[in-house]
């Protein structure tokens, strides 16, 4: 049986071993479900018709505590709402009496509680019965009264019998259902362990299966892997007992055993062409043997490579003479280089120190632009003055007719500030007129710094003509006051008139205080972008000696090169004589 099992190919022996194991697994699995589905059906059939029946049951309680609170009703009504209570208890009895049979159709006629079923019933007919023959006559015959002591005495024997026969059935449809739902546990039970049993028979027997194909599959192949990792270290010297076998185990061992006899083969070539024997060649064993063929080419090629190296070793010597000429004189080139780089270099420190001048004179500029700000700063305050004594005018106008002296000494006082005001444009003036000279002298860098001084003497220009506009507006005035009263209205429009025109001259001054402030400013990005260029200079100055030093490097380097050349020359001496040792 084993010998037969053996000759099968692999393929035959892991399809029957593991479809007899897929095949066992999967009856096992479908037999648990179908049991397992059979089991739960038979619990949710049990579930719902217990559901159903206390729906149903529990539907004809609660009619009975209708008929209960009816009859309750019933006595507490008069007499003309007694037959409309009769009414309402006769549909209810009605009601009970449909319900009791529904239920006695739904349930087993094997069912424990199908007697008691079957009293209820009986009980809610001779109840109906009792009402239809004996209560309602009375009350259609208006004997309320006499109906419903007649009705309270039914209701009440037949209420307690209703009752015991409901709470006896909801007992009864509970234990049978319990019943018959631990009965499917342990049919679920039973079939859950004889689906264990034969899980571990099936277990049992893929174990086997797994022994079985371990020493038919397995065990060769170990001592196989165990041969190969030999080979794989380097040793030869491996044997293996070809088994005769038709599958293919016995097919890959006497592969594999070939294979051993070619590395030997491949093994004895390249240990006579490592002796330098390159004439040695390789019996190929068939048209695709490419490892073979390929060492043969192999040693062909070093054939000819050996030749070709014979030849270039001469090239080689003769080269290195002529590497060694050219190497000296990139020896003397290195040298001019380094010369020209130090000339490079004290031309960069000249540089450097242009830089240093350019830098302290935007420094400079930076600190009188710090002062025509202080200066327009004051401007602006002595404006706000202005306006405030233009504004204490226009307080005074208004009291003209009380204090004509007092308006005429105030006028005097304004007169003495707009001279100040026509001082400070001419200053500023001034200022502006040296700014752009000192921007003119800074050169390119300067540019932006003129048109702001153009634009702070235009300002200054316009706050001089505004103060003296203020002035004759205000000698004006003086000449009013020596006038009538009655030029007085005339004197506060011009005051007015006065108000605005100081109003824009303010206006003006802080526009200028602004401009120079921005003047300032771009004087300090001047300061800062000189500050910057003599860095970089000094940077520069520094990449400047590195290369200086890297230039000397070179020049180093390219006598160290001629050294190497030169055993450049000796090594391909040596070449020949090492290729002198290979037989071709």
């Amino acid at each position: 049986m084993m010998k037969f099992f053996n000759n099968l190919s692999t393929k035959i022996k892991l399809f029957v071993s593991f479809g007899v194991i897929i095949v066992i697994f999967i009856s096992l699995e479908l037999n648990k479900t179908f049991q397992t589905d059979v089991i739960w059906e038979k619990q949710q059939k049990i579930s719902e018709q217990y559901f159903e029946e206390v729906i149903k049951i529990s539907s004809i309680k609660t009619n009975l505590d209708k008929i209960k609170t009816s009859g309750l009703e019933l006595v507490l009504s008069s007499e003309m709402d007694a037959n409309v209570k009769v009414a309402e208890i006769q549909n209810i009895a009605l009601l009970l009496e449909f319900e009791s049979q529904n239920l006695l159709q739904t349930i087993s006629p094997s069912s424990a509680y199908s007697d008691e079923v079957r009293a209820l019933l009986s009980e809610i007919k001779i109840y109906a019965d009792q009402f239809n023959l004996e209560i309602i006559p009375l009350v259609k015959s208006g004997k309320s009264a006499d109906a419903i002591r007649l009705e309270q005495k039914y209701r009440n024997e037949t209420n307690t019998k209703l009752s015991k026969l409901v709470d006896t059935i909801i007992n009864s449809i509970k234990n049978e259902t319990g019943t018959n739902l631990t009965q499917s546990r342990i049919d679920l039970d039973r079939t859950e362990f004889i689906s264990l049993i034969l899980m571990l028979v099936s277990i049992l027997l893929s174990i086997y299966l797994v022994i079985f194909l371990n020493s038919s599959i397995s065990a060769p192949l170990k001592k196989i892997a165990y041969d190969s990792d030999k080979l794989a270290q380097g040793d030869l010297d491996v044997s293996l007992e070809s088994e005769k076998r038709a599958d293919e185990i016995g097919t890959l061992t006497e592969s594999f055993g070939k294979m051993i006899s070619s590395l030997q083969d491949v093994a004895s070539f390249a240990g006579r062409i490592a002796k330098g024997d390159l004439t040695a060649k390789l019996d190929s064993r068939s048209e695709r043997d490419i490892l073979a063929n390929s060492l043969n080419m192999m040693a062909e090629n070093l054939k000819n490579i050996t030749k070709e190296l014979l030849q270039a070793v001469s090239v080689v010597s003769s080269s290195s003479s002529e590497i060694l000429a050219g190497t000296s004189q990139l020896s003397a080139t290195a040298t001019e280089t380094a010369t020209a780089v130090s000339e490079t270099t004290a031309t960069v420190e000249e540089v450097k120190q242009t830089s240093f001048v350019t830098r302290n004179k935007a420094k400079f500029v930076a600190e009188i632009s710090q002062k025509a700000v202080e200066v327009s700063i004051s401007g602006k305050d002595s404006t706000q003055a202005t306006i405030e004594g233009i504004h204490k005018i226009g307080t005074q106008m208004e009291m003209i007719a009380e204090s004509i002296i007092k308006l005429s000494e105030q006028s005097r006082a304004i007169a003495e500030i707009i001279s100040v005001v026509k001082d400070i444009a001419e200053q500023t003036n001034l200022l502006a007129v040296n700014a752009s000279i000192e921007a003119a002298r800074a050169g390119e860098q300067g540019k932006g710094f003129v048109v702001v001084a153009q634009e702070i003497k235009s300002l200054a220009d316009q706050s001089k003509l505004a103060t003296t506009q203020v002035r004759t507006i205000l000698n004006e005035i003086q000449n009013a006051i020596s006038a009538t009263v009655m030029a007085t209205e005339q004197g506060s429009k011009t005051v007015e008139a006065g108000i605005k025109q100081s109003t824009i001259a303010g206006d003006s001054i802080r526009t200028l205080t602004d401009t120079i402030e921005e003047a300032a400013q771009a004087a300090f990005q001047i300061e800062a972008s000189s500050q910057q260029q003599f860095l970089g200079m000094d940077q520069v100055v520094a990449a400047m000696e590195n290369i200086k030093v890297a230039s000397s490097q070179n020049a180093s380097t390219t006598h160290q090169l001629e050294g190497s050349v030169q055993n450049l020359k000796s090594l391909g001496e040596n070449l020949r004589k090492l290729t002198d040792q290979f037989k071709v």
